[in-house]
């Protein structure tokens, strides 16, 4: 009986979903058909007919021929949608160029071997070699897979098409599988061309994923036709048309789309490290007017760690922004420092605390910040601030001085004990505890899991690569449960003596941000290294 019951509600939540994306995109047609169910009988009970009259049945059937003749219209218009390749944008001559793209150097050496097959394809042919016809590009939203496509174009100076995964996407079956045959035949009339298909997750998703409905049955045949068309175009090498897709989820992609032969290369496109930062940087400061005597490029580069292309866009055009409100005509070192400000923490969200809570999320914060600087692995802490903004009351950051591609155990355990600095602050120095802390004994939990079953930095490490499951042993469970509380319960401790050995430090640090609301990395130096006192080393951690 359980198993009809959860049938039943997977069945009826299908049918919901399905519903909501069918009166979202075909609007007119659900009103059509609202009015059909709802006017037909309605009509009938208006109208001053007898039952013996023959106009009732004469006047149903000409409303219901109205009705249907509206529905045949609606469709045949949704149909030649699909016949214009909806979503489809040319752009004949384009301007970008790989000079634009800055940083991503492997990336544009794996892509110039497309530039050169579509600028001399018969070199390829002469021997013949069969250059892959697509590509995919893998990254973050927000590092330049698009720009990276569209320099590929303006390098090769050919036509340059675009459209989205979603354009792909219908409600009624077989419009998805016209709209795959009109683009690529379109594509094909201009060769050579680019075709960049970006969000292509969204219509290559794997075959299966959702459960054999009737959307299951419109993607199968979207995206076996799109299958069928990426394999034409290997066709003939002498007028070529190089599809180029984007995505962020290559997990979920049908493996037939990116077996060789299909989308072959893929070519990954993330953050940048700190030279490709500098290039990114320097090109969009190209667009302002900088005060170069003081504008630190090289070190805004390496304070920006993580950023992504967007990211560092934005922030140019922050700080721009400051600069002309301050009613400056060039932007300064200053201006950047306080873009830097609004990207991480924001604009006030509106929230007012009273003046309790705002002492107990200063004694929070500094409880974090304390510990986690007296941690000489962990990232040094660069702003503190009890403002509320977005979803927080209080937030402590800790910015990377440098590229990193691997994590110690060592600094793993500091985040842990960092993450519940918070926490104990408000124990030791309030006398209470609170709800805030609710995030933080969760990160601190899953970091913690996540050595024992996944890096193998638990004792012992044989749950490493154990996936906590229906699949595992309740005495397997058991363990891993239990070594994920003794290293919780290690650092838990371990954070509570950094803060009583440091009690002036926490109380320095609440009063100041009570004065000034954000405090950033020269006050935390200052209070961490105390008046009277020269440098002092951090805590290695054990």
């Amino acid at each position: 009986m359980e198993v009809v019951m959860n049938k039943l509600v997977t069945l009826t939540n299908r049918a919901n979903r399905s519903f909501v994306r069918f009166t979202e995109k075909y609007p007119r047609l659900f009103k059509t058909i609202l009015t059909v169910l709802i006017g037909g009988p309605l009509l009938w009970f208006l109208l001053p007919i007898k039952a013996d009259d023959v106009r009732g049945p004469i006047l149903m059937t000409l409303f219901m021929l109205a009705v249907f003749w509206l529905m045949f219209r609606l469709q045949r218009k949704s149909l030649g949608a699909g016949k214009r390749s909806g979503g489809l944008r040319r752009e004949e001559n384009v301007t970008t160029r790989f000079n634009d793209v800055a940083g991503c150097d492997e990336a544009k050496r794996e892509v110039m071997e497309i530039v050169e097959f579509l600028t001399n394809p018969a070199k390829f042919a002469a021997v013949n070699a069969v250059v892959p016809s697509g590509a995919l590009l893998i990254g973050d939203p927000g590092n330049g897979k698009t720009l990276m496509a569209k320099a590929i174009a303006g390098e090769a100076k050919v036509p340059f098409f675009s459209i989205s995964g979603s354009d792909f996407v219908e409600v009624f079956v077989g419009i998805g599988a016209r709209r795959v045959r009109e683009v690529f035949e379109t594509a094909r009339k201009a060769a050579p061309c680019i075709l960049f298909i970006d969000e292509i997750d969204a219509v290559g998703k794997k075959r299966g994923s959702s459960g054999g409905d009737g959307g299951e049955r419109e993607h199968e045949q979207t995206l076996n036709m799109l299958l069928t068309e990426l394999q034409g175009m290997r066709s003939d090498p002498t007028k070529p048309v190089v599809v180029i897709a984007a995505t962020n989820r290559p997990d979920v992609l049908d493996p037939a789309l990116i077996r060789p032969g299909r989308l072959t290369r893929h070519i990954e496109i993330g953050n940048q490290p700190t030279k490709g930062r500098e290039a990114i940087l320097k090109v969009h400061m190209a667009k302002i007017p900088i005060a170069k005597d003081d504008v630190d490029l090289k070190r805004l580069a390496h304070t920006t760690a993580g950023y992504s292309g967007a990211d560092l866009a934005n922030l140019v055009n922050e700080a721009a922004i400051v600069a002309a409100r301050e009613g400056e005509t060039l932007v300064h070192m200053s201006h950047f420092e306080k873009a830097k400000d609004r990207v991480i923490f924001g604009t006030d969200n509106g929230k007012r605390m009273s003046d309790e809570e705002r002492q107990i999320v200063a004694y929070h914060e500094s409880g974090h910040a304390v510990v986690g600087e007296l941690q000489s692995v962990l990232d040094p802490v660069t702003h503190v601030s009890v403002s509320p903004r977005r979803n927080w009351l209080g937030v402590t950051i800790s910015i990377p001085t440098e590229d990193r591609y691997i994590t110690s155990k060592s600094k793993l355990l500091a985040r842990i004990a960092m993450a519940f600095g918070g926490r104990l602050a408000e124990e030791i120095f309030v006398g209470n505890i609170n709800s805030g802390a609710n995030g933080d004994y969760a990160s601190a939990t899953a970091v913690a899991r996540d050595m024992v079953t996944r890096l193998g930095m638990g004792d012992p490490a044989k749950f490493s690569q154990r996936v906590y499951g229906d699949d595992e042993s309740e005495l397997t469970k058991r363990l891993i449960d239990k070594e994920v509380d003794r290293i919780v319960t290690e650092q838990y401790a371990f954070a509570r003596q950094l803060l009583e050995s440091n009690r002036d430090k926490v109380e320095a640090m609440t009063a100041l941000l009570l004065e000034e609301d954000t405090i950033s990395i020269r006050e935390i130096n200052k209070i961490m290294r105390g008046n009277a006192e020269a440098d002092k080393p951090k805590v290695t951690v054990h």
